[in-house]
This record gives C-alpha cells, structure tokens and sequence, in this order.
C-alpha cells in the first residue's frame, strides 16, 4: 500500500496517467510441517518467493513528447526494459553470462530467472490500434523473448532442529482437514496496524453471534494459546447444529505473536484496541456476543467493558489479574469467572474478590491437577 502510493504517474501524449517507474512486490511465503513424533520439536520448512512486478511501459519519446524530468524517467524505465531483455535473451540461448547487475531491475529479479526452481509469466498487454502498431509489435517480440525461458517450480526444503519455544510460530500447525486450512486472517485496524487472527466457524452475516478470544502473556503469548481450543471448535462446528450460530475469533495482541505493534497497547488502551477489533469485525452492530479472556486478556476485557460497556453481551474469563476491582463494578453483563486453584501465579484470592464487584457472576473454581486428560 505505501509502496503503490509513493508511485508517481503523470501526463504524456501517449497516456494521461503514465506510470513512471516500475514496481516490485516480493512476498516471502513459508509454509511449515511439523514431525509426525508428537514428543518432536523438528519440522520442515518450504520456503517460497513470489514477486509481481508491473513494468512501466515501452515509451518512445518522439511520441509521448517526454520533457525535462519526463524525459529523464522515460530513458530509467526504458534503460530498465532494455537490460530485462538482454537477461531475457541471455537465458533462451543458454548463455554461460547473464548480465544480471547491469540493472537494478534486473538484479532484484535474479533469483527468480537465475535458477531452474522458478516459474516466470509475463502478461503483455497491447493496443488494436494501428497508431500504436510499431510498440505493439516490439511488446509482441518481448513476450516471444520471454516464452523461450524455461522454468520449473520446486520449493526450497529445510530441516530444522531443536526449535527455540519463543519462536511465535513454534506449536502452530495445519488443520489435518483440508477444508479447514487458510483459516488465519489479519485485520487492518486504523490505529493499531495489522492484527493477526486465528477464524473459526462460517460467518454468513453479522445475526450470527461472534465471540472474540484475547489471550494473556504468558508461556505461549498469542493467539496459540486457542490453538487447540481453536482446532475443536472447527471440528464441532462442521458437525453440530447447536454451534452453527457462532463465529469465533482469537487474536494476537499487538507486539505479541504475529501482530505489528506494542505490547504496552492491551495494557493502556484495552478499550479503544478492542472496540476496533469489533469494529472490524462488526462493522453494523459494533459489538460482539461475548468477549473471553485469560490472564492478562481476562484483565484487558475487564478494563475493555469499563470504559466501553456496549462492546459485549456476555463475557467469561479464566484466571484474571487486577490490582483494583473495585472499578468493576459497573459490569453489568452476564460473566463466568474460573479460576484454577493449582495456578500460583494467579491467585484464586484474586478471583474471590473480583467476584464481589461483578455483581451478575458465575463463579468456577477448578483444579487443573485433577482434571481427566
């Protein structure tokens, strides 16, 4: 988006709106299998490269009457195409030198025409027109060039071992049912850049009744924390009716996981961060079904409904902190609060308090120790 909008077209006798310099978009995409040894910490990493580029076009000066700073771009942007074609010509006659570093262009594209594990299309676009026949004709003989260049696809592979847990995607894998992948998402808030999102559910419209998950800071700070939270809930809801209305989301909060941003962002400004979120989410309601928490997330959705109390209809927290629940008071919604009596460090004293000032509760108290497996 930044790149597209520091693009600079202008007027020339050939085109109202010229684009003035050509344009490069890599995208790195990794895709990661983890060991079939449950007890493993390998996995496999296939790493691949797609760049899209959008080449100014072909300006023949004489026509486009390019002046001054024109005229200068037109001779880049054809200076440019001209050393593409050279590589290009270098390649389809399996020449042992490909003058790749003749050019910027030409340099930023090596990796993908320089190897045999690559895949390279060009779409040309060309005029009708009679007037235009001559670039027509040289666009034509480009793509010709192009076409002689051979290339296969094949992802690079890697084997990696003893994995540090703080990577923010150790424990993170594929759904094992196809239907499920492509199941993450990130959402473009105004304020808080993008937030990565963990989707489960089908969302047809917004009467069906979303529940938004924020996570806490602990061992596993991000949406991970849902993960096979997450997994289950896909499952359920292909198979039961009962779970149909509901959509759920589980975000990374900013700086954690794979979110942009500062951790400080849940802390101070829980509200503004979560209504956004929502917003998104729910851009006619602004409001979600209920809002669920742990830990630090169960604070954050707490402070969240104090200083915006229309967010949620419902919420339901798991081992909250707060130095001050007095402030809580003014919930009104419906909340379940849990609490495990095995965790040190959230005391359950904590949780009896906090039940004083959420007037309309459902108190749990569990012990994880003693839990079936």
């Amino acid at each position: 988006m930044q790149g597209n909008q520091r693009r600079a077209t202008a007027f020339t006798y050939m085109n109202s709106s010229s684009s003035r310099s050509h344009a490069l978009l890599i995208i790195w995409i990794e895709r990661r299998e983890r060991s079939t040894s449950s007890l493993s910490r390998e996995y496999t990493s296939y790493l691949g490269r797609l760049n899209l580029i959008d080449l100014a076009g072909s300006e023949d000066t004489s026509r486009s009457k390019a002046e001054g700073d024109r005229f200068r771009e037109a001779i880049n942007i054809n200076t440019g195409l001209f050393q593409l074609r050279r590589v290009l010509d270098a390649l389809s006659a399996s020449s042992s030198y490909v003058p790749y570093r003749d050019s910027t262009l030409t340099r930023l594209l090596q990796s993908s025409l320089s190897t045999t594990q690559s895949i390279t299309i060009l779409i040309s676009h060309i005029s009708s027109l009679n007037i235009d026949l001559s670039e027509t004709l040289s666009t034509l003989k480009y793509s010709q060039i192009a076409k002689c260049v051979q290339r296969t696809s094949i992802p690079a592979q890697k084997l990696c071992k003893n994995i540090d847990t703080s990577d923010v995607m150790f424990g993170d894998y594929n759904d094992p049912v196809q239907c499920f992948y492509r199941r993450t998402v990130y959402i473009h808030t105004p304020s808080y850049e993008k937030i990565f999102a963990r989707l489960a559910g089908h969302r047809y419209d917004e009467q069906q009744k979303c529940i938004l998950f924020i996570h806490g800071s602990g061992p596993i700070n991000s949406s991970m924390y849902w993960n096979d939270l997450v997994r289950r809930l896909l499952f359920a809801t292909s198979s039961s009716s009962s779970l149909s209305p509901y959509y759920f989301v589980a975000i990374d909060c900013p700086g954690y996981g794979r979110s942009d941003g500062d951790k400080q962002t849940i802390r101070s400004y829980p509200g503004a961060f979560i209504q956004e979120i929502i917003d998104c989410i729910s851009p006619t309601t602004h409001k979600v079904y209920c809002l669920i928490g742990s830990s630090q997330g169960a604070a954050a959705v707490f402070n969240a409904l104090v200083e915006k109390p229309a967010i949620s209809s419902f919420l339901a927290v798991q081992n909250p902190v707060s130095h001050y629940p007095q402030r809580f008071v003014c919930i009104k919604q419906p909340a379940l609060l849990m609490y495990d009596t095995d965790d040190d460090g959230h005391p359950v004293s904590v949780g009896r308090l906090v039940k004083k000032y959420i007037l309309n509760n459902h108190y749990y108290e569990f012990a994880s120790s003693k839990q079936p497996k």
